[in-house]
């Protein structure tokens, strides 16, 4: 009885002290997990937090982040160490020192980086090795670095490596250190050209599969946009014929219907759709035309080495970028075609003087816009030809079955003969052009003229208040008025002689009054002048 009771006690106390022993050791080991769950919660986040603070969300130089070799054997073995007696003191200490231990390590490849290209490969070196947005100064340094050629990708992630600020972060990319100082030691004279060249070369068959897969990038890419710009101009057509149809049912239904206000007003706004659907396509073709020739400078480009005249010719697609828009500027704000033929007619005796019956003799209309006087001069039986640079315009000029050349102005006359032509012409252009660029232009017009041909060039009249002070600005592409008395000086100091300003076009927009005195008629004829002048000029 008294063993049986004995042994009974001692199963009791044993498995008590086995309780609390797994007890305290799964406590001990529950504080490890959590501390080493906290602290890749807290890496995560932060690493997170970083990619959101440096904008890394959507589109952001990739990491490898990798955990450390040392945190990747105590968080192994910590649990292999728990049956030991030490243990519990061992941890105390260790976890004192948690906070010193690399957990995590992150690098970066070359090709993380030079994936990207201009502006945002600047971007995207700055956030990933410096950890921070580009200052205005570096960025545009180093963007104009890379776009001039003076520095490759491999330079200019190693000049932000190895700076000052760049060691401090301590970012690591793997292989990038050999290749910079490759790309640095080719700036030694003689023997960087020499090593250039012998990498060039065997890196020829890497550098033709490049220059391919860039050809064919760019071809899909040109090809996918004039797939696009083809769907545009097709969904523009078919609106186009359906807003004409639906216009035609609103005209019937509303003539049975509606009143005559509403009816207006409906038909103006059809008319608006109508002219944005207009300007819409115009801006297409545009850009159809501009897209086909970059696409063929680029196509040459790659077949051999880019020459001077590819260089201009692509650069002068620049002066084109809005001639969409002028044309429906004009279009909106110039008058129609009817109204501006109607104006011009006043100088068609002045042709007929100076040329008399001889209508065979050609004349020259010098940014002929959109052809109204081109279409009065042919219509009264006269040879003409324009000239402008607008694209857009000379195409609906050749359109209407007239005779006119994209060209810059003082380009075309000085291919031109001398005494060549018997009248040239210019209505409105004068104040779009530089002062030695009109100097050069009546220079050249007097030259190619013949003897007693006749130069017009018409310009708005700054002497009206209006138009001087609001109208004249209007067009955003004026550079500034010319008073009549400047241009008839002008043209008379390079030569021409019998010159004649005349003014043209009142506005009349104060009602005159006889009981009025002096000063105020003044003030109101400053108001109703006319609102253009022409000055009339001969070679003699």
């Amino acid at each position: 009885m008294m063993d049986s009771e004995i042994s009974k006690i001692d199963v009791n106390e044993i498995m008590k002290k086995i309780r609390e022993e797994v007890a305290k050791r799964r406590s001990e080991a529950q504080l490890f997990d959590e501390h080493y769950a906290e602290d890749i919660q807290y890496n995560d986040k932060e690493l997170v937090g970083k990619n959101i603070q440096l904008g890394f969300e959507s589109k952001a130089v990739n990491s490898d982040i990798q955990e450390t070799t040392i945190w990747h054997i105590i968080r192994n073995t910590h649990h292999k160490l728990q049956k030991y007696p030490f243990y519990s003191s061992f941890y105390k200490i260790a976890i004192k020192f948690k906070k010193f231990i690399p957990k995590y390590h992150e690098h970066f490849s070359i090709k993380d980086f030079i994936k990207y290209h201009d502006e945002e490969f600047i971007k995207q070196a700055y956030r990933g090795i410096l950890n921070r947005e580009p200052d205005p100064q570096g960025f545009n340094n180093y963007l104009s670095l890379l776009r001039n050629g003076q520095r490759n990708k491999i330079e200019i992630l190693g000049g932000l490596r190895y700076s000052k600020e760049g060691k401090e972060k301590h970012v690591i990319i793997k292989g990038l250190y050999f290749r910079y100082l490759l790309n640095i030691s080719y700036r030694i004279p003689i023997l960087g050209y020499i090593l250039k060249l012998s990498i060039s070369i065997l890196r020829f068959p890497e550098i033709l599969k490049n220059i391919q897969e860039f050809e064919a990038f760019t071809n899909a890419r040109f090809t996918n946009t004039n797939a696009r710009l083809t769907d545009n101009r097709k969904n523009i057509d078919n609106l186009s014929v359906e807003v004409r149809k639906n216009h035609e049912q609103l005209v019937n239904t509303l003539s049975n219907k509606a009143d005559i206000q509403s009816f207006n007003e409906i038909k103006g706004d059809l008319s608006n759709i109508s002219k944005q659907i207009t300007n819409n396509k115009l801006q297409i073709l545009g850009q159809e035309r501009r897209l086909t020739l970059l696409l063929e400078e680029v196509s040459e480009r790659l077949e051999k080495p880019i020459s001077t005249e590819q260089i201009t010719n692509m650069l002068k697609e620049r002066d084109h970028l809005f001639d969409a828009m002028y044309v429906a500027f004009e279009n909106q704000l110039r008058g129609t075609r009817e109204e501006i033929k109607e104006r011009l007619k006043v100088y068609l005796p002045y042709i007929e003087s100076a040329i008399g019956g001889k209508l065979d003799i050609n004349i020259i209309d010098v940014g002929s816009g959109r052809g109204e006087w081109l279409e009065l001069l042919k219509e009264n039986g006269y040879v003409a030809t324009g000239i402008d640079i607008n694209r857009i315009m000379i195409e609906q000029c050749k359109d209407l079955g007239l005779n006119a050349i994209q060209s810059d102005v003082i380009e075309y006359l000085r291919k031109q003969k001398q005494d060549s032509f018997g009248a040239i012409t210019g209505f409105h252009i004068v104040e779009h052009i530089p002062y030695e660029t009109l100097i050069s232009l009546f220079d050249e017009t007097l030259r190619v003229l013949k003897p007693g041909g006749i130069a017009i060039f018409e310009t708005p009249n700054p002497e009206n208040i209006i138009v001087g002070a609001c109208n004249f600005y209007i067009d955003p592409t004026h550079r500034n008025p010319i008073p009549p008395m400047t241009l008839q000086f002008l043209m008379e100091a390079r030569g021409f002689e019998n010159t004649k300003i005349v003014k043209l076009h009142p506005y009349n927009y104060v009602q005159d009054d006889n009981n009025i005195s002096n000063v105020n008629k003044k003030l109101i004829t400053l108001f109703n002048m006319e609102q253009d002048y022409s000055v009339i000029a001969y070679k003699t």
